[in-house]
């Protein structure tokens, strides 16, 4: 699980079943020495362990377990002690460190054998140091000012191959200050000699007293660079700050993760606040380039709002309307600068993972604080487990029963690549308390924990791996398996490979994993006096699959290789093949020329090859010659000790004629035919056979009726006569004609109909039967008639062109003003290219029209004619215009006030002098104006003027108005 991307299988698992006899409190912890075996502190009441070889009986208490590569149980210890076990570590010479801690006066029995020790401190913390054969040192004792806290509890082997702890004591909420309470956590470092070198303790204060307690401040999690600047993360649970830096504010009472650089000597460099209700973070992981990695859950997410981080660019700026978890893995920089946010919310099923990529958590299974595993050599691997819903997620199903447990691997960089495995963890009840541990083997991880009713330890989605355990008395089992990296294999390949005159050989095969560029490929010659001529390029073409051998020069040789594929891991299959070149032999010459050999029965003829050795007959034998007295074809090749094969030789027909044994009579079909067919007899005896209608030869083509036997003449004397075979001719019908009722070019949406001339057994081109049929797409119709299995000829082909229909559309409804409008019909169709006729007689696509009444067009393509109709409605606005100005002066030119429109039904013009007055009125249209009344002519001058008319619309009465002024000139 380090460094390779590729799948895992089970390696070996074991079982510790609870029942009546015996009760397992718990598997409490597991850890990998730097051989990759498990150690395992299992909390037993007199029960048993399932190994892979049989039974292994447990005492009452806390016992260690080693297990093997196999999945055997190397030893088992029995520790008694009133103290509380915190955690093991396993240093690179494989020795383990047990830590326990209690109160000062701590008891301690292995297997019986008693360790005491005492301290005048109010705590203390126990170390066990264990060798690989199972052996314990004498303990070692370290005190403390109180009783550890049971929360979080740090234990790592420092860069100096010293010890490191982190932890909280209790009794550290003191009420010292009048209205400030305190909080302390302890980072202690020791050397090899368990002598304290360095130590640190971080404080927390609030004055909220009502929120306060031992839980509202923790770090749980540390890590040591390569340059031996520390990494702490934690939590508080407080609204005031804490001696971590005083710029680690905390919001509304709500849990705030902690990450807090420290140098070597334990000086802060910076401190960054994960901001958000329930915020945690997990123990963090250095990367390669000093980079450090941890996951971190927000828990309860609030609409509108986004989690921050204090110190840091916002890179939670993003707000979203979720509720639920959301869960990053979170990368800083060695500044404390954030590299990269990437979500994991949902990461069961979720394939584009990237922090922006928030994803709907509403009646979900909440997603498990994970476990960063991470190795220098690979990627980060996210390890989860998590309960699913009745809820469909990218086409995948999470029974709300079911629970799952997987791999999520993502790059150094922070992006997501992909989902390793998911574990189906049972249908009803499971608990939630599996582990999982690295293993310095490459690719190799243990899984440990307890499940109820359903186990399947298949790692693959698709169920092709399934290996399920059941518990059936709902007390629950306890389990260990192991998973290792998949050992690449080597298929498709021939074991033998055999090339004649040939200057380059390829021999191609496949390997099993994935990432064929990620494999290292290797060649062992068995023959090195061969590999090291200069006439000899050996290759590797992994892209390709092949391996290419290049030799120049006439030798023949042979040689075997091995072929290895080995994975990142060091992991590696063989194929073992063998290779031989040489050169094609002379192909041998027979003695006997001719090609054929005729001899009577009991007699023999040798055949002879022109080469002494190497060959190879084809009945078989390896002999120079071979005596022959079985009828058949005789040839022979050579084939070299390099495995080339000659090509064959002429070949010998061997004739044995045999008067004793009656000829049979086979045939290569039926010998009912019909008229025009023909059928070929064969005859069981070979050689001087004579048929009954004189025809010589093994075979007779058979075209007419009769009764045909064979029988063998030679020198040998005349044989026996065949069984009789009778061969009977039927008629076939005549060829049928087709008539066609209708056009065979049509529109679609008709049909025709195609008649037979025969009555009965007509089979057409579409399959149907009977006489007449109706056809109505494009196609070639034909037919034959069959009468006792004979079948006519096809009759001539029947050609139907269907055209195909098309829409047309024209607006139902227009509207002119009768005789002073023209409008333009246009209609659309989806025809291509149609004719077009409308119904005045117009054939071109649009056409125009002054005049109320119903219009259609016609339009045609092909066979398939459609007709729209539209209906010119009047509608005629009424519009007045009015001169500016007029001149009575009887020139012929505008001598009058004259308005001109149309669309009236209704008309007043109103003439007024200078104040008011009316001077002129009337209701006729075709009545002007002269510029005088019963008074006399008016002079020149401005005269305001009223319109009052109207119009129908919609045959609706509607009024208008217009007024201006006419200027008169004299």
């Amino acid at each position: 699980m380090n460094q390779s991307s590729k799948g895992q299988s089970l390696n070996w698992y074991n079982v510790a079943p609870t029942d009546n006899l015996g009760t397992v409190s718990n598997f409490i912890d597991g850890e990998s020495d730097i051989n990759g075996d498990f150690y395992l502190i299992v909390d037993y009441k007199d029960g048993s362990y399932f190994d892979s070889k049989g039974t292994v009986s447990l005492g009452e208490g806390l016992n260690l377990l080693k297990i093997n590569s196999k999945g055997e149980v190397v030893f088992s210890k029995l520790i008694s002690t009133r103290m509380t076990y915190r955690t093991m570590r396993f240093n690179s010479e494989g020795s383990g460190y047990l830590v326990f801690t209690g109160e000062g006066n701590p008891f301690l029995s292995i297997d019986g054998q008693v360790f005491s020790g005492t301290t005048e401190s109010a705590g203390a913390i126990l170390i066990l140091k264990i060798n690989s054969q199972g052996d314990f040192l004498e303990p070692t004792v370290l005190s403390t000012e109180g009783k550890v806290y049971e929360g979080f509890f740090q234990f790592h082997l420092t860069n100096e191959n010293g010890f490191a702890f982190l932890y909280g004591v209790e009794g550290n909420v003191v009420d010292d200050l009048e209205d400030e309470l305190y909080l302390r956590e302890n980072l202690v470092f020791y050397d090899s000699n368990w002598q304290k070198v360095k130590e640190k303790s971080f404080s927390a204060h609030t004055q909220n007293r009502a929120n306060f307690g031992v839980r509202s401040f923790l770090l749980h999690g540390l890590a040591q660079a390569p340059s031996g600047d520390i990494y702490l993360t934690g939590y508080a649970n407080l609204n005031e700050t804490t001696s971590l830096s005083t710029n680690l504010n905390f919001k509304n009472n709500r849990s705030n993760g902690i990450l807090v650089k420290l140098d070597s000597n334990l000086d802060i460099v910076w401190s960054r606040s994960l901001a958000y209700y329930q915020a945690d973070a997990s123990n963090p992981v250095v990367l390669p380039d000093g980079k450090v990695a941890f996951q971190t859950s927000f828990h309860e997410y609030v609409e509108g709002e986004s989690p921050e981080i204090i110190g840091a660019e916002d890179v939670f700026s993003r707000g979203a309307d979720l509720e639920g978890y959301l869960t990053h893995l979170i990368i800083f920089n060695e500044d404390g600068d954030v590299e990269r946010a990437s979500s994991m919310d949902r990461v069961l099923v979720e394939r584009q993972m990237d922090f922006d990529k928030y994803l709907d958590l509403n009646g979900m299974g909440n997603l498990t604080m994970p476990v960063l595993i991470f190795s220098s050599d690979g990627p980060i691997n996210v390890a989860y487990s998590d309960s699913g819903s009745d809820q469909i997620y990218e086409e995948e199903t999470f029974n709300r029963n079911q629970q799952y447990f997987g791999f999520l691997e993502f790059l150094v960089t922070g992006d997501y690549s992909q989902r390793r495995i998911v574990k189906r963890r049972g249908n009803t009840r499971v608990e939630m308390n599996m582990g999982v541990v690295n293993s310095p083997i490459c690719g190799s991880y243990f899984i440990y924990g307890q499940f109820f009713n359903t186990l399947d330890l298949g790692n693959s989605e698709d169920g092709s791996d399934e290996l399920v355990l059941t518990n059936t008395d709902g007390t629950g089992d306890y389990f260990v398996a192991n998973y290792q990296n998949e050992i690449p294999r080597i298929f498709d390949y021939e074991e033998e490979y055999i090339s004649c005159d040939q200057e380059r050989i390829e021999i191609p095969f496949k390997v099993s994993d994935e990432d064929v560029n990620s494999l290292e490929y290797n060649i062992d010659i068995s023959d090195n006096t061969f590999l090291k001529s200069s006439n000899v390029r050996l290759s590797i073409h992994e892209d390709i699959g092949k391996v290419i051998i290049e030799y120049v020069g006439p030798q023949d040789w042979q040689t075997d290789i091995t072929l290895r594929v080995t994975d990142l891991c060091g992991f590696f299959s063989e194929a073992k093949i063998f290779v031989s070149r040489g050169s094609t032999p002379e192909t041998p010459k027979l003695n006997i020329s001719d090609g054929v050999v005729e001899i009577c029965e009991g007699d023999s003829v040798e055949l002879i090859s022109s080469i002494d050795s190497n060959n190879i007959w084809s009945n078989g034998e390896n002999s120079k010659s071979i005596i022959v007295t079985e009828p058949g074809e005789y040839w022979v090749k050579q084939v070299s000790p390099s495995g080339c094969e000659s090509e064959n030789s002429d070949t010998v027909r061997v004739i044995v004629f045999q008067p004793t044994v009656q000829p049979i009579i086979t045939s290569s079909a039926s010998t009912t035919l019909c008229f025009g067919e023909s059928v070929t007899l064969y005859s069981s005896l070979k050689g001087g056979m004579l048929w009954s209608n004189g025809k010589q030869g093994d075979s007779l083509v058979v075209e007419e009726a009769g009764i045909y036997n064979v029988v063998q003449v030679s020198e040998c004397g005349e044989g026996i006569v065949s069984e009789n075979v009778e061969v009977v001719i039927k008629p076939v019908p005549d060829k049928p004609v087709v008539s066609v009722i209708g056009s065979t070019v049509i529109c679609e949406g008709e049909q025709i109909v195609l008649r037979s001339s025969q009555a009965t057994g007509n089979l057409w081109s579409n399959g149907m039967t009977d006489r007449e049929i109706t056809v109505s797409k494009t196609g070639k119709y034909w037919l034959n008639v069959v009468s006792d299995g004979c079948i006519s000829q096809t009759s001539d082909t029947v050609n139907l062109q269907v055209d195909p229909q098309f829409e047309l559309s024209l607006v139902d409804t227009r509207t002119l003003c009768d005789g002073f409008d023209t409008i333009v019909l246009i209609p659309e169709s989806t025809a291509q290219s149609p004719s077009f006729t409308w119904s005045t007689g117009e054939t071109s696509k649009e056409i125009y029209v002054n005049q109320v009444g119903e219009y259609w067009v016609e339009v045609s393509k092909g066979e398939c004619t459609n007709r729209a109709f539209v209906q010119v409605l009047n509608e005629c606005k009424p519009v007045v215009s009015v001169p500016n100005a007029f001149s009575p002066n009887g020139d012929g030119i505008n001598d009058t006030f004259e308005i001109m429109a149309r669309g009236l039904y209704s008309y007043e013009l109103y003439i007024f002098d200078k104040w008011g007055g009316q001077i002129f009125y009337t209701k006729d249209f075709n009545e002007v104006w002269d510029g005088s009344n019963s008074s006399g002519e008016w002079p020149s001058g401005q005269y305001p003027y009223k319109i009052v008319y109207s119009g129908l619309i919609d045959n609706k009465q509607v009024l208008y108005s217009k007024k201006g002024t006419i200027k008169l000139v004299r």
